[in-house]
């Protein structure tokens, strides 16, 4: 599954890995800390997570899981041939 992440959602998932509050992601990215909010609740609806951890954890398996795959069919591949 590919996330297809907006620029906008990328940068507020970068303030959550780098640990920020929703004041301090607001202040990076010069936005309300309402709209901060927002966009968070939307990315917790739309990923089926309840909270900020949820959705880190839900990132990071995502990501695993569309890189592992790749790299073990190509070390398969190679040593076939």
């Amino acid at each position: 599954m590919q996330l297809r992440l907006s620029p906008r959602q990328r940068q507020l998932l970068s303030g959550l890995f780098d640990g920020l509050s929703d004041k301090q992601i607001a202040a990076r990215l010069r936005i309300s800390v309402p709209t901060v909010r927002t966009h968070l609740q939307r990315m917790f609806s739309r990923f089926q997570v309840q909270d900020r951890l949820e959705l880190i954890l839900f990132v990071l398996s995502e990501f695993r899981r569309d890189k592992r795959p790749v790299s073990k069919r190509r070390s398969a591949a190679s040593t076939r041939r």
